[in-house]
């Protein structure tokens, strides 16, 4: 490959040190799209890297900025510091990024776009978000830090394992177990890929993975643009065009507009050629969104927006089988993976850190574990791991299955609550049913709120929306039993912000499990009521709630043959899966391994 020039100025030596005024002069505006990369080659850390990024996150010039910065920290870090140094490093970026080139005005509208999104995507929260303790701005609600939560996100990342296809029932699907290795089975991404896997098994995790290492210049050194957009968070949903999706990108201030505006023409004028667009969670937004509408033009359910562009789309299963958007894509058009989960090997790996090495523990565990066949299975999934690990380290037991296990969990949140909050010292309580009254009823508050935000397509929500089902939240903060369940951000705190959607669930299946928690709770009239209301609307979460449902009924639900299903109530009765006309046998069977 081509080399790059040296950099070292005229009338210097190879030795010599060099200053802020010839870097700035000779360098900085030739290496600043490489800003990142050529940090890391000369030594700096990865939360050096991420703070200069951070600090100048809103800055319009900011990769000239951030390369001014990142040669100030070298020089204050490295006393060996030499012109030669510097040559080595660039040439050796030069390997991997190529010889910089001038770029058109076009290009540029696009590389700020990208420049902005790579120093997003390459910070550590976004790779690991809510794995930070300190990071909880609300101060009563701060999980409490243990080693499940530091080690989690690198063995997750790196442990899961995919397979590939060209159809959803091919016999020989290829297998992938990293990153790299997926996108090389893929052939660099096709037009289209289909990207399914149960609740919680690594699906988010895979479009972070993807913009963190684009971002890191890992992978994909061809995409001169990734935009990885998260489907659940509202103003995602809003979004219905070139500008509205550019917009996202650059921020909500009107100094941004312009830019925009620019970049979406350019993206528009090369129809996205090397632009890659990630949407995470299809089966979390309904149909009548201004996002889906989008998502349609950009594969071509109607007139073809960015021809060239190519999409990856996340979701469950049973979505991507019943969605109107893929009715008319030839099967053949689009590649498939399936997101495997946790490999065993990580899997044990993660039990060690959780255990701190303690052996005699882990083996205890694997051979619990081996026999409880269906938990076993399940622990490829990584929250069932984490609640695994955690439960049995509590009490050296493993719950008998999936609905047994989240409602312990959720009991040992909430105890571990009352206890750091001082309600009652030293209290443990092993499953909800044992709360006192006086905790269950508040509990249900919270339970209500996961209820109803789920059947108005509700993931990430405001702190005024909880206040509205649990408003000690607002005065006696500290009263408000389960909202350890809850991340909130740190903007959480500023009156301002009491419409900005910054709540969620530690996960969504802890709030479909609580909607479900809220159901059972209800007489059997109000039962019958709300589930004929939830059976009419075509929600794909609802196979999860009534499966926790009928768990939590331990028998005693309503008779589900009453409803109007268009299967057999085996399905129903065993696994909770909600029938809709478009679900076949064939489907709902490759399902139930949730």
């Amino acid at each position: 490959m081509e080399q790059c020039t040296t950099v070292i100025p005229v009338g210097k030596n190879r030795d010599d040190r060099p200053d802020m005024r010839d870097l700035h002069c000779v360098v900085v505006r030739q290496q600043a799209a490489h800003w990142e990369r050529l940090g890391l080659e000369l030594g700096l850390r990865d939360y050096e890297i991420d703070n200069i990024s951070k600090d100048n996150e809103h800055n319009p010039n900011r990769s000239v900025t951030c390369c001014t910065e990142m040669f100030r920290e070298w020089l204050k870090n490295d006393t060996s510091a030499t012109w030669n140094k510097l040559d080595q490093a660039i040439r050796n970026i030069t390997l991997t990024t190529g010889p910089v080139t001038t770029v058109t005005e076009e290009e540029q509208a696009i590389h700020r776009v990208s420049e902005n999104l790579r120093g997003n995507y390459s910070r550590p929260f976004f790779l690991k978000p809510h794995t930070d303790p300190t990071s909880n701005g609300l101060q009563f609600s701060i999980p409490a830090a243990t080693p499940l939560v530091t080690a989690t996100g690198d063995i997750i990342m790196k442990g899961l394992y995919y397979q590939i296809s060209t159809s959803d029932y091919a016999d020989h699907a290829k297998e992938a177990h990293d990153l790299p290795g997926l996108i090389t089975e893929l052939g660099n991404l096709g037009a289209l890929t289909l990207v399914k896997g149960s609740p919680g098994i690594g699906k988010t995790t895979l479009c972070r993975s993807l913009g963190h290492q684009w971002a890191r210049k890992l992978i994909l050194p061809k995409v001169k643009l990734m935009i990885v957009l998260l489907l659940r968070k509202p103003k995602v949903q809003k979004i219905q065009n070139l500008y509205q999706l550019i917009h996202y990108c650059y921020g909500e201030g009107p100094e941004f507009e312009e830019h925009s505006r620019h970049a979406a023409r350019a993206l528009a004028d090369t129809n996205g050629q090397d632009v890659v667009l990630v949407f995470d969670g299809l089966d979390e937004i309904s149909e009548e969104s201004p996002v889906f509408s989008f998502i349609q033009k950009l594969i071509g359910i109607e007139e073809q927006t960015l021809a060239n562009c190519k999409v990856i789309i996340t979701s469950r299963p049973i979505a991507l089988e019943t969605s109107n958007l893929f009715l008319n894509i030839a099967a053949d058009n689009f590649a498939r993976v399936k997101v495997m989960g946790i490999t065993k090997s990580s899997r044990q790996k993660y039990f060690q850190t959780a255990f701190q090495n303690a052996d005699i523990k882990v083996q205890q565990l694997t051979q619990c574990l081996h026999e409880n066949e269906k938990l076993n299975e399940l622990c490829c999934i990584p929250f069932v791991m984490k609640m695994v690990a955690e439960m049995f380290r509590e009490n050296d037991t493993l719950s008998a299955n999936l609905a047994d296990l989240f409602d312990k969990y959720i009991a040992h949140v909430v105890s571990r609550f009352i206890s750091k909050t001082g309600h009652s010292s030293n209290m443990h309580y092993d499953t909800l049913q044992k709360l006192p009254k006086e905790y269950i009823d508040n509990l249900l508050q919270l339970a209500k709120m996961a209820f109803e935000a789920l059947g108005s397509d509700k993931i990430i929500f405001s702190l005024r929306y909880l206040q509205q089902y649990c408003p000690a939240v607002e005065t006696q903060p500290a009263e408000q039993i389960g909202l350890d369940l809850l991340n909130i951000s740190s903007s959480a705190n500023s009156e301002c912000a009491l419409d900005y959607n910054c709540i969620e669930f530690m996960h969504l299946s802890v709030q479909e499990f609580m909607a479900a928690y809220y159901i059972a709770s209800q007489d059997i009239t109000n039962q019958e009521e709300i589930l004929r209301s939830i059976f009419f609307i075509e929600r794909y979460f609802n196979t999860c709630v009534m499966y926790y449902y009928i768990k939590l009924s331990r028998g005693q639900c309503l008779d589900l043959d009453r409803f109007p299903f268009e299967q057999p109530s085996i399905f129903y009765a065993l696994f909770g899966w909600v029938a809709t006309p478009r679900i076949d046998q064939r489907i709902l069977k490759s399902n139930l391994n949730v």
